[in-house]
């Protein structure tokens, strides 16, 4: 009985959460190193595990943990996003290089 009552509100919780990351920020491509040749979209994955479904999202740039995609060169950050359900407007966010290191805010705040 107690392993189907953990299942429910497992269940209740992925269902609540499923609901609220259809709000807030959704985050449609993010890069790190474009300047530098690296492929657009490269950070994408890792941006939205911190930031999708949230309102405000502060998100550190941190080379040890996206890994260095391209050597001796300095890499800029951009990320795109959308805070409608119809992603009818799209925001962007740009960090110069070096990005590393720094942190960039994405809201949907009116």
């Amino acid at each position: 009985m107690k392993r189907s009552v953990r299942l429910g509100v497992s269940l209740l919780s992925l269902l609540a959460s499923a609901s609220v990351s259809a709000e807030g920020i959704k985050v449609l491509i993010a890069s790190y190193g474009e300047n530098c040749g690296v492929p657009a979209g490269n950070v994408t994955y890792e941006v939205k595990r911190q930031c999708d479904g949230t309102e405000t999202c502060r998100y550190h740039i941190d080379v040890s943990t996206l890994g260095d995609p391209r050597y001796g060169c300095e890499k800029n950050y951009i990320v795109q996003y959308a805070c409608s359900k119809d992603q009818s407007e799209v925001k962007t966010h740009y960090l110069r290089a070096e990005a590393n290191g720094k942190t960039t805010l994405l809201s949907c705040k009116d």
